[in-house]
């Protein structure tokens, strides 16, 4: 007995369990922040004396 890769109900039942393995694996993972930028101060003045 082989996969009845030339029938279409196979292909649907296929596309409709990854589906479903998709958005059940979506709620296992964790939501993203989204991320703050935050600002570099690159010219800020030394505080050793040479």
């Amino acid at each position: 007995m082989s996969f009845p890769i030339t029938d279409w109900q196979f292909w649907a039942a296929t596309l409709l369990v990854i589906a479903g393995l998709l958005f059940f694996a979506r709620t296992l993972l964790p939501k993203r922040t989204k991320r703050k930028r935050t600002s570099l101060t690159i010219s800020a003045p030394s505080k050793r004396k040479p």
